[in-house]
This record gives structure tokens, sequence and C-alpha cells, in this order.
């Protein structure tokens, strides 16, 4: 039920638009009930939820809205009332500006999977690209998960998504994209029984056999781009392991994946529980049909199947990144100017590939829920804030004045690509000076407006937007790149169900040898329950350590500054060494 149509900012807004608005709110953040007053972002909403957001409403509306309107009124009546406005006086949505979908099963590779490609070229056969997500899963009521079900719902995944069939395949001077037909019995699941052994050493085990599997390449022309491994544990949920390849994939993908394959699992268990009771009946002579389905058919998909393919989202793109990119230069020259005239900015040393260790930490979650509730009070989420943190941790650090930070972009911001799997994210590039009195309020402000402006270009790869600006500036893009941050946020996984799948936080050392750059990556994960926990992986000796603990020791103290003393200017480092430049 509905709730009471709000008075006040909302009077003026159509009870229908308002409806419409207030469902996909719920829907989206999952939430009972959505008020006037109700802000997006307390109420869990964080920036790749913003993105859906918008790309949801205009497509229900057709109307043309502004990416960043959620941010700049995340109260609902306000972002209501704007909406309404746009409805009544804007630009009715532009169906050409979407992917269309073509039926097509050959095409280019979009600009994404080209940087990949040319990694694959230069390497060879290599698992450079390969990615492995590993998850504990059993069965919803607590049991062991039907292994002979996971194999099929592996089968339909495979089915319903035809990246995860496609193969890449020389032709003329690049490479094409086919799309196979789906294979009835292609060995997609790998089962081993680890029971006899001690959890310590089925965890070890286990490890080792997913090391193992990640270092086979996959063969890109014969496609078959998912690859599963079940372990069987004693004391302990078993462990799935899915083997992806970026060419394929990205991180929101990921999720969708594993979204379907619980919803598939759940419905091809339904439907074995439909048989064995009409089996049952028949046998007991009553007649009684408890269902249609039978044991080896496959349901209908719980997901809408009406989106558009990867290959149709390339073939949209093709006709139209000259046009983009032209439009972008201005914006990226700036970039690169402002970040390459830092007089502080050094030559580096070329990345080396060395022993890798990972140094971590954990945010008190009193400290992130402080953190999200004083972000939504700024128009901001809590990546803004973290973005903000780390940016001035490695300036405050490393004595720059304007520091450079990479940062993945989901970029799907049409509704009709949302479920689509396929390599859409993209990098970007924020120029973040971090003056000597700059306060933390100030900070954030910054790099919540810089990364506004990134996103409007964020169709495209960071290498093909900033190539011409910085050669025009005479300077390697790589060393304009500080510090990357990568931040993962938790997904909503399926509630209750047959098959419950939970992500695995692997702090060991990496699965592939790693280049240890110059500049650092941070890691952050983003859980439930206001959990915030940051990595940072650096060469394996003491130096490296303390450097690594360093930053992260600033960036937790930043974080808490931003809400004990958002107006008073950053507070200085440790006296730990600075990361080396």
């Amino acid at each position: 039920m509905d709730e009471a149509p709000d008075g006040g900012r909302d009077a003026a807004v159509d009870d229908d638009l308002t409806g419409r608005l207030r469902e996909l709110w719920r829907a989206l953040l999952g939430v009972p009930k959505v008020d006037a007053d109700s802000n997006f972002f307390e109420l869990g909403g964080h920036s790749m939820l913003a993105t859906r957001l918008m790309a949801r409403a205009r497509k229900r509306l057709g109307v043309d809205l502004p990416a960043n309107l959620i941010f700049e009124f995340p109260v609902f009546a306000d972002f209501a009332a704007q909406v309404a406005r746009a409805t009544r006086h804007g630009t009715a949505a532009q169906p050409v500006d979407a992917p269309q979908a073509t039926g097509r099963e050959h095409g280019p590779l979009s600009l994404q999977q080209q940087q990949l490609m040319l990694v694959e070229v230069g390497l060879g056969p290599s698992p450079a690209n390969k990615v492995v997500v590993v998850l504990e899963v059993e069965a919803g009521d607590g049991g062991r998960v039907d292994a002979e079900l996971l194999r099929r719902a592996l089968h339909r995944l495979v089915g319903r998504h035809p990246m995860l069939r496609t193969g890449f395949r020389p032709e003329g001077a690049g490479h094409v994209q086919v799309v196979l037909p789906a294979v009835a019995d292609d060995g997609v699941l790998e089962e081993t029984d680890l029971r006899e052994l001690p959890p310590a050493d089925a965890l070890r085990r286990a490890r080792r056999r997913v090391r193992q599997a990640h270092l086979r390449p996959f063969d890109l022309a014969a496609g078959g781009l998912l690859h599963a491994q079940l372990f069987r544990r004693s004391g302990a949920a078993d462990l799935l392991a899915l083997h992806l390849h970026h060419l394929a994939c990205d991180g929101r993908s990921q999720q969708v994946l594993v979204d379907d394959l619980a919803a598939g699992y759940d419905a091809l268990a339904d439907t074995t529980a439909t048989a064995t009771a009409n089996a049952a009946a028949t046998e007991a002579g009553t007649g009684t049909e408890a269902g249609t389905g039978t044991a080896g058919a496959v349901p209908t998909a719980t997901h809408p199947t009406d989106v558009i393919s990867y290959l149709d989202y390339a073939l949209w793109q093709e006709g139209r990144w000259p046009a983009t990119l032209r439009q972008s230069r201005p914006h990226w020259r700036a970039v690169v100017r402002e970040l390459a005239d830092d007089p502080a900015r050094m030559p580096r040393e070329p990345a080396t590939t060395v022993a890798v260790a990972r140094s971590a930490t954990e945010v008190a979650p009193e400290v992130m829920a402080a953190v999200r509730r004083w972000a939504a009070g700024q128009n901001a989420t809590s990546v803004v804030v973290l973005a903000a943190a780390v940016a001035a941790a490695v300036a405050r650090l490393a004595g720059l004045s304007s520091v450079g930070v990479g940062t993945l972009l989901e970029n799907r911001p049409l509704a009709e690509v949302e479920r689509t799997v396929g390599p859409f994210a993209n990098s970007t590039l924020l120029a973040v000076p971090v003056a000597a009195e700059a306060t933390p309020r100030q900070l954030v402000h910054l790099v919540g407006e810089r990364l506004t402006a990134a996103r409007q270009w964020s169709d495209l790869p960071l290498e093909t937007l900033i190539a011409g600006p910085a050669a025009d500036a005479a300077v390697d893009p790589a060393e304009l790149i500080d510090v990357v941050l990568s931040v993962e946020v938790a997904g909503d996984r399926p509630a209750g169900g047959r098959l419950r799948l939970r992500p695995v936080t692997d702090d060991g050392p990496p699965l592939l040898p790693v280049a240890v750059a110059a500049q650092r990556t941070v890691h952050a994960h983003l859980g439930d329950a206001d959990r915030l926990r940051l990595a940072v992986e650096h060469a394996d000796d003491p130096d490296e350590a303390a450097r690594a603990g360093a930053l992260l020791d600033h960036v937790v103290g930043l974080l808490t500054a931003v809400v004990s003393a958002p107006d008073t200017p950053l507070p200085a480092p440790s006296a730990v060494g600075a990361p080396p430049r």
C-alpha cells in the first residue's frame, strides 16, 4: 500500500508521478517506505545506486534528467519536485541516444575490450585479465548445495548472458567478437571434496586449486568465459569459485551473475520439487498435479529478458565515441595541465614485478556510520568522502599540491544496460588540489564536483580520453596518477531462497605476480552495517609495509576528522616516511 500523499513540497507534484518515483526508490534501496523527508543517501544509497536511479527514471518517465540531480536534491520531496519540473518543461528523451537491440551475433569490440585485447596480444595466452569471485555457498536451509542443480543453474546462466559464450577472433587489423551457441555439456563446474581434511588444510587446498585454475588462460577464440569450482568442506560452508574474464564482465556484471545464479538455482529447485510432488501424487493414485514443470526443464528466467546485449552496446559506442572524444577535450586538457604543472611532481621509477604483501585495516563501524550521515547532509556519499581522505593523505605524505586520483566508474547511465553483462566500467582521473589550509568540508565538496564533471565522459576508457591532452603537454599519462582508489560496495544478495551466496574477502597474497608501481592502490570494501575494510598492496619489505601503513593510518584519521572537525584544516600526517616518488 502506498503512503498517503505528502503535503508541502510534494503538494504540487502529480500524485501518479510521486507514486512512481517512490516505487523506484523503494525497489532500488530495498526499503518498505519512502517519506517526503527521506534522504536517498541516508536510506543506503551510494553513487552506483544513484546512477541506476537516474537511468531508471529516464526510461520510466521518458524525459531527459541531469545525471547529478539526485546528488543536488537527495531528499525525496525535493527530488520529486525537480523531476516534475523537468517533466513539464524538459526535453523528451531521445531513443536514438540509447543502444538498440540488433540481434547481431558478430561485431566490433568496444573501446574497453580493445584496451584489454592489447594486453592479450602483447602477452600471448595469459591469465592477466582473468578474475575470480569466491563465495561461500550453502542451501537456503543451511544444508549442502545440490551440485547437479548448481551445474544446471550455471548452464542456465551461460545461456542467458551472451558474453559468457562469446569468442574473440582476429579479423582485419583487429579483433571481432562472435556470440556462440550454448553447449549442452561444457564442463562448466568442477567439484572437489575436501571434507576429509581439517578446516585449515581444506582452505589451503582450495586456495591452491583456485590459483591453479586461475593460471590457466581461457581460449578466447572458443568462448566459454565462465568456469566454476565447488569445494566441499567439513565444519564450514562450501566454497564456490567463479572464474571469469575482464573481456566479458566488470564488477557490476559479477553482481548480476551472482544474483542470476541464485535466482536460477531457486527456479530449478522449485521445478524439481514440483516434479517430485507430481510423481508422488501419481504413484499414490491421487492424480493431483502440483504444477506443470519437469525436473529436466529450464524455467523462465526470473529477471526481464528485454535487455540490450553487450554487442549492441559496442555497436552503439562505435557510432558515437568520436564526437564524445572531441567534446571531452577541454575537460581533459584542464585535468592534465593542473596535474602536470605541480612542481613537486617528479619522474617515477617504472613498475617492477616483485614479491607482494598486503597491509590492511578496518574502520570502526561507528566512524563510517557518522561519515555516511555527515556525507548525506552535504549531498555527498561515503565514497566521495573516502576519495577526499585518500587524496589528502597522499598529498600530505608525498608533498603534492594537486593529487591525481584514479578510480573506476560503473558507466551504466542507461536503464537498458543495467543488467547486461560485459565490461562497461571505465577508469577516470580526478585532479584534486589540496591546499595547505584546506578543510575536510571544502575538500569533500571539491571532490564531489570533480567526480560529477568526470562522470559525463565515463563512456570512454581513460587511456583514450587523455592520450591527446597528455601528448600536447609532453607528459606520460601514467605520471599523472598518484593513487588509485578501488571501491567495492557490497551488493544486495538475494534474500532467502534455496541458495545462499556470501562473498569471501581474502587479504592473502595475490593469485598472480603483481607489478608494483610508484603510485599506491587503495582497495576499499564497503560492507553491510557500515563496515569498511581498507588494504594496500606493496613490495614485501619492512620499509614499504611502513609506508603503506602510514597511508592507511592517515586515511583513517582523516575520515575521523571529517565528522569531528569538518571546518578545521586537515591534520598533518604521522612521522612515518612518505611513499616514494
